[in-house]
C-alpha cells in the first residue's frame, strides 16, 4: 500500500505538470485558431500519432516490460535492448519512405481542406526528425521505468515535456515556422536530455553496437509487443480521422472542432492514466508470478485507480463548464453536454486500459487483438448510425459505450489467462 501510494503520487506530480504543459499548448492553440482550424490541427495531430506509431512499433510497453524480466541478467538485457533498437531503426527507415511518397501522391488537400498544399508537405517532411526523437526519448525513459529508476524517468518525462513546451509557445509566437511544422517539430529537442540522463543508468546507445551486445541479440520476444502496440496506434488515429471528417462532412467542421475539444481533455485523462499504469501496474504484472500472486498484486491497483480516475471524472462533471473555458476557450461553450457522456467514457477506459495492460505484460496477442480491433470498429460505426438520431452527440456517447464493453471484455479475457504453477 505505502508503496503504491508513493509511486502513485510521484507518477502523479509528473503527470500534473506534463497536463499543466499540455494544457498551455492546448490552450494557445484553441484562442488562436477557433473550432474548426483546431479541427485541422487535431487531424495533423493523427498522421503524426500513426507515424510515430508505425516507425515505433509502439514498443513503449515492451521496453518497460523486457527490461523489468531481463535486468538482473546484464548480457541478456544487453541483447533485448540491441533487438529492440535495430527493428525500431528498420521501422523508422520504411515509415520515411511512406511518408516521403505521401508528400507528392497522398490527397492533401481534402485532409487538410483551407490549408496550403507546400505547407502540410513541408510539415510532412519535418515530421520525420521528430518522431524519430520522440521514439529514441520514449524507449529512455520506458527503460529507466523497467529498470526502477523512477527519478530518471521522471527527468526525461519531465524535461521532454518541457523542451517540447517551449518550442511550440516560442516558434507560434514569433511565426519561425508555419502552425503544422511547429507541431511536426516539437519533440525534436527532446532527445538531447533523454540520452545524458539514460547514459547515467546504464543505457548507452554505443554499447548496443559491441560484441556482448551482438551475441546474446534477441528480436523474438519484440514481435508479440509490436504487433500489440501496433493495433491501438494505428487503429485509433484512423478511426479518429474518419470520424472527424464525417463530422465536418455532415455537421460542419465547426461541430467537428466542437467534439475534438472534448476529446482534447479526454487527452489529459489519458496521459494522467497511461503515466500511473506505466509506473505502478506494468512493471509489477511484468514479473513472474502465479493466479495467487497476481489477484493479490492486480485487483487491489485496478479498484485504487478506478477510485481516484472516478474522483476526478465527478469533479470535471459538477464543474464542467468552468473545465470546457479553462482548457479551451469560451467559443467551446456549447460543447458542455458532450463532455459528461466523453468523462463517463475515460472512466471505463481506465479499467480497459488496466486489464489491457495486463494482456501486453503477459503477451496474449490474440486477445489484445481482438478486442482492440472489434471496439475500434464499433466506435466509428456507432458514431455514424447513432449521428443519424441524435447528431453531435454520437461520438461521445459512442465512445461511452465503446470503454464500458472494452473494460467488461478484457476484464474477461484477463480471468482466462493460463498462470504458472
Amino acid at each position: 500500500m505505502q508503496s503504491f501510494w508513493k509511486l502513485c503520487f510521484g507518477s502523479a506530480g509528473v503527470t500534473a505538470i506534463r497536463t499543466l504543459c499540455a494544457f498551455l499548448v492546448n490552450k494557445v492553440l484553441a484562442v488562436l485558431l477557433g473550432p474548426a482550424a483546431f479541427a485541422l490541427v487535431g487531424q495533423f495531430q493523427n498522421v503524426i500519432a500513426l507515424a510515430q506509431g508505425a516507425s515505433s512499433l509502439a514498443l513503449q510497453n515492451a521496453w518497460v516490460s523486457l527490461t523489468a524480466l531481463n535486468k538482473d541478467d546484464k548480457n541478456k538485457l544487453l541483447g533485448i535492448w540491441r533487438g529492440g533498437y535495430r527493428i525500431s531503426v528498420y521501422a523508422m527507415i520504411a515509415v520515411a519512405i511512406v511518408i516521403a511518397f505521401a508528400v507528392f501522391f497522398a490527397p492533401l488537400r481534402t485532409l487538410f481542406p483551407g490549408v496550403p498544399e507546400k505547407a502540410v508537405q513541408a510539415a510532412l517532411l519535418l515530421m520525420l526528425p521528430g518522431i524519430a526523437a520522440t521514439n529514441l526519448t520514449l524507449a529512455c525513459a520506458s527503460v529507466m521505468n523497467g529498470l526502477g529508476h523512477y527519478r530518471r524517468w521522471a527527468a526525461i518525462s519531465l524535461g521532454s515535456t518541457l523542451v517540447q513546451t517551449i518550442w511550440v509557445i516560442a516558434l507560434l509566437y514569433t511565426q519561425t515556422l508555419s502552425l503544422l511544422s511547429v507541431i511536426a517539430t516539437q519533440s525534436i529537442l527532446s532527445v538531447a536530455i533523454a540520452l545524458p540522463i539514460a547514459k547515467g543508468a546504464g543505457f548507452k546507445i554505443p554499447d548496443l553496437k559491441s560484441a556482448i551486445a551482438f551475441k546474446f541479440e534477441s528480436r523474438i520476444p519484440w514481435l508479440k509487443f509490436a504487433a500489440m502496440g501496433l493495433l491501438p496506434m494505428v487503429l485509433s488515429p484512423i478511426a479518429l480521422t474518419i470520424v472527424r471528417s464525417y463530422l465536418g462532412s455532415h455537421f460542419g467542421w465547426q461541430s467537428a472542432g466542437l467534439w475534438q475539444g472534448i476529446y482534447k481533455i479526454s487527452d489529459f485523462f489519458s496521459v494522467g492514466i497511461s503515466s500511473a499504469l506505466g509506473v505502478v501496474l506494468l512493471p509489477r504484472v511484468s514479473a513472474k508470478m502465479n493466479r495467487a500472486e497476481f489477484r493479490k498484486t492486480f485487483y487491489p491497483l485496478l479498484l485504487r485507480i478506478l477510485a481516484l480516475v472516478a474522483v476526478c471524472v465527478v469533479l470535471f462533471v459538477v464543474f464542467r463548464s468552468f473545465v470546457i473555458a479553462l482548457f479551451l476557450s469560451t467559443e467551446f461553450a456549447s460543447a458542455e453536454n458532450l463532455l459528461q457522456w466523453q468523462l463517463i467514457g475515460d472512466f471505463f477506459r481506465a479499467g480497459g486500459w488496466c486489464c489491457a495492460m495486463v494482456l501486453i505484460a503477459k503477451q496474449q496477442m490474440g486477445k489484445f487483438a481482438i478486442a482492440e480491433t472489434f471496439f475500434t470498429i464499433f466506435f466509428v460505426v456507432c458514431t455514424i448510425l447513432l449521428s443519424h438520431q441524435i447528431g453531435i452527440f454520437a461520438p461521445t456517447i459512442a465512445y461511452a459505450a465503446e470503454n464500458l464493453l472494452y473494460f467488461v471484455t478484457t476484464f474477461i479475457f484477463v480471468q482466462t489467462i493460463k498462470w504458472e504453477s
